[in-house]
């Protein structure tokens, strides 16, 4: 089975159906969005004639995690659910910025540590991480960073795994739309990119990802 974190909203959507639509199992991990978790559930196992189930995980709390992993057994890990936290330095405190990057790299390092039987890990980071400055989300910045770091390290401690971590840019998802159009427009237009990338193209190229021969430890950015 394939286990999704952040699999009931944004991008974690089209990733669960783009892997469904190939005939994967899946796991659809959440921890606030119970209903929309059983409502993707139920459209992908009847339309596609595949097993999914949902399952509420905490990314940052060890029992869950493990839990998880005892309960099923999981082949492919894609690390998808993100925390964000949106205002200036000046008035960001230390426990907001320590929140963020407990949930992104510190839930992801977790994942990562107790996913035992996984052959391929897909960490999801993002161009933020490579090359940005955005200067209300300096600690999603700075968490996005640190899974890239992560992912390589931890491809060269585990030889006998595929790790992957994936940099998309802005994506055309319900969030990002709902974002303010000329802040949008100002970061595009300041990375070069000419226009939102649509969310099922970014997660073809995930779930292209499981069967790649691409080297381990890879950073695979999306941008066009």
């Amino acid at each position: 089975m394939v286990l999704v974190t952040g699999g009931a909203q944004g991008l974690g959507v089209s990733i669960v159906r783009k892997l469904a639509s190939n005939g994967y199992d899946v796991i659809i991990g959440y921890l606030n969005s119970k209903d929309e978790a059983i409502n993707l559930m139920n459209e992908v196992n009847s339309k596609y004639n595949v097993k999914s189930v949902v399952k509420k995980i905490d990314i940052t709390c060890v029992g869950d995690v493990k839990n998880v992993f005892n309960d099923y057994q999981i082949d492919v890990l894609i690390n998808n659910a993100s925390l964000s936290c949106d205002n200036y330095i000046e008035d960001k405190t230390i426990d907001e910025f320590m929140e963020v990057v407990k949930v992104n790299l510190g839930g992801t390092y977790l994942m990562c540590k107790y996913a035992k039987d996984a052959d391929v890990i897909i960490n999801i980071s993002s161009k933020d991480g490579i090359d940005t400055f955005n200067p209300i989300s300096l600690d999603y910045s700075s968490s996005k960073a640190g899974i890239i770091n992560l992912s390589s390290n931890l491809s060269l401690y585990y030889k006998n795994k595929k790790i992957y971590s994936v940099c998309p840019g802005w994506i055309n998802t319900e969030s990002v739309k709902n974002m303010n159009p000329d802040y949008l427009k100002n970061e595009m237009k300041r990375i070069g990119q000419k226009d939102l990338l649509d969310e099922y193209f970014v997660a073809d190229e995930i779930v292209k990802l499981i069967n790649s021969d691409l080297k381990s430890g890879s950073v695979v950015i999306i941008d066009e």
